[in-house]
């Protein structure tokens, strides 16, 4: 089994510095504050054109939630494959988890994520 890589100083981005996204970014703390507070929250899965801030929200949520427990894997996308060994490596953790995929598209041809 693999072992995760903490980020020592990651990126923290303000949430407040995002713009034009005021409607999903709080929709997406709601629901991020019920998940770390162990209330019912949804899966979340952003799209639009690059550079509208997906990644940013995403990664700006540990900044107000880390200290309430909130803790990020960022994968790749082939990596989306091993996410039953990652869920075991965080399952019994005093942490809150967001899986994180960022960039998760595909060309045309690539049936390999079917599976």
């Amino acid at each position: 089994m693999g072992r995760l890589t903490p980020v020592v100083h990651p990126h923290l981005f303000d949430l407040n510095d995002l713009v034009g996204i005021d409607d999903i970014r709080d929709e997406v703390v709601r629901n991020t504050a019920q998940f770390v507070a162990g209330l019912p929250a949804n899966n979340v899965l952003l799209w639009g054109e690059r550079g509208c801030g997906k990644s940013s929200l995403v990664k700006g949520l540990l900044k107000p939630f880390a200290q309430q427990g909130l803790r990020m894997v960022e994968l790749k996308r082939w990596e989306i494959m091993s996410l039953p060994a990652i869920t075991a490596l965080v399952r019994y953790q005093p942490y809150r988890f967001i899986l994180f995929c960022d960039d998760l598209s595909f060309d045309e041809g690539e049936g390999d994520f079917r599976a």
